[in-house]
C-alpha cells in the first residue's frame, strides 16, 4: 500500500478533489447572519437607487424644455363667440411660457367660423359647441 492510503483504495490526491467540491461546513447562525446582511445590503441598494431615481425625475422636471404649442384665432370668429365671463380664463391660459398665440383678422375659414368658436393648434383645427369646451379642448390639446 502506498503511503498516502487509509484503507479504503483512497489516494491523498483522490480526498483533496472530493473536499474541493464538498461545501464548507457552516454553521446555521452563521448563514443566518449571511442572509440577513445580504437583506441589508439589497434594501440599502434599493434606498440609492430610489433616490438617484428621485434626483433623476427632479433633474428632468426642472431643465426639461416644455412643448411650445402655437395657437391661431380668427379675430372675427372670436368676437363672435368669446364671452365676457371666459375673457380671463383665456387670457391665463394664453399667457403661459410655452403657448404661443396670433389673431388673425380672418383665416378663411369662413364655414367654421359661422358655426362655432374654433382654434388652430400647431396646424390642427379645434372647434367647439360653445367658448368654454373650446378652451378645454385647447388644454387638452396642449397638454398632448
Amino acid at each position: 500500500m502506498s503511503s498516502g492510503s487509509s484503507g479504503t483504495g483512497e489516494t491523498s490526491q483522490t480526498r483533496s478533489v472530493e473536499e474541493a467540491h464538498r461545501p464548507p461546513r457552516v454553521s446555521l447562525s452563521s448563514l443566518e447572519r449571511k442572509s440577513a446582511d445580504n437583506n441589508l445590503y439589497v434594501k440599502e441598494l434599493k434606498r440609492k437607487t430610489k433616490r438617484k431615481f428621485d434626483k433623476v425625475k427632479l433633474i428632468n422636471k426642472l431643465f426639461s424644455k416644455q412643448k411650445t404649442s402655437s395657437i391661431e384665432f380668427c379675430q372675427r370668429n372670436l368676437d363672435e363667440f368669446l364671452k365676457e365671463d371666459n375673457l380671463t380664463e383665456f387670457n391665463q391660459f394664453l399667457s403661459q411660457k410655452n403657448i404661443i398665440y396670433k389673431e388673425y383678422e380672418c383665416q378663411s375659414k369662413c364655414k367654421e367660423c359661422r358655426l362655432s368658436p374654433y382654434a388652430v393648434v400647431d396646424g390642427k383645427l379645434i372647434a367647439a359647441e360653445n367658448s368654454d369646451e373650446l378652451l378645454i379642448k385647447l388644454k387638452e390639446e396642449v397638454k398632448k
